[in-house]
């Protein structure tokens, strides 16, 4: 049985997603990787599933299930320096208020970025080089390179959009883009 008793479980598991990963861990914000690593050994030790898998299937069950998730989910994101300073700043700009850091945002981000700058290393390098021509006037060397990146990313709007656009600049309508 976890360290805390039914009740605790109950109410933390009904306010653990108002709480933000260092109110989860109980850890000072700057707080270092060794404080966070302990910390969640010593919560997860309270909160891991294997505590309960005795009992029948129920809401303590269930609400250990929960606690033990978000536990490992504010872990996952504290150790790893890159999330954690993204997660502190969104936490700063939230006021301090609850902010999770899932998966699904980090996809939605990435598939953004890629949407700017394109998906392959290819298409991303020749899309960069388009973009310097463009920058240097030199038109007919942007929409070169943007062709060149639409060869690697055929479905990308942005690299088509500005293939079109530099083929106007050149002021020749040899070809459009769809």
């Amino acid at each position: 049985m976890p360290a805390l008793n039914e009740p605790e479980i109950m109410v933390l598991s009904q306010v653990v997603d108002q709480l933000n990963y260092y109110q989860i861990l109980k850890v000072e914000t700057d707080a270092n990787a060794i404080d966070i690593r302990k910390a969640f050994h010593r919560e997860s030790r309270s909160f891991h599933p294997d505590t309960v898998y005795h009992l029948p299937d129920g809401p303590l069950k269930e609400a250990v299930f929960k606690i033990s998730k978000r536990v490992t989910e504010a872990y996952v994101v504290l150790r790893d320096g890159k999330k954690r300073t993204q997660y502190d700043r969104g936490l700063a700009e939230s006021g301090g208020k609850k902010l999770r850091y899932t998966e699904e945002s980090e996809k939605e981000k990435k598939k953004a970025q890629e949407e700017q700058t394109g998906k392959t290393p290819q298409g991303r390098k020749a899309y960069a080089e388009g973009m310097k021509w463009m920058k240097m006037k030199s038109y007919q060397m942007a929409e070169q390179s943007f062709r060149t990146a639409l060869m690697y990313e055929p479905n990308n709007k942005l690299f088509k959009d500005k293939a079109n656009e530099a083929n106007k600049a050149v002021g020749t309508d040899r070809f459009k883009i769809r």
